[in-house]
């Protein structure tokens, strides 16, 4: 299993920007929030680091009003071997 990059976008007016690790395992399977980050008034964009070539980048939805409770994992992507 190795472990992906991925970012959250800044909110929006004033706060700290959430931060996560993406666990890979054939795609990202889950994500592991590691700092929900504040001042959230509407979900963050999930940006995750790009897939090797002929693979498919994973994309996900941030969940949780204010701070970051999870992240759904809506495409897995193809092709992670390793941090992006």
């Amino acid at each position: 299993m190795g472990r992906a990059s991925l970012t959250f976008s800044a909110p929006q007016f004033y706060g700290t920007t959430a931060t996560g690790t993406a666990v890979l395992q054939s795609g990202v399977a889950s994500v592991d929030v590691t700092n929900r980050g504040s001042g959230y008034t509407a979900a963050p964009t999930v940006t995750f680091g790009a897939a090797p070539s002929g693979g498919t980048t994973a994309t996900g939805t941030a969940v949780g009003p204010g701070g970051i409770a999870s992240v759904t994992v809506t495409n897995r992507g193809r092709g992670y071997t390793s941090a992006p």
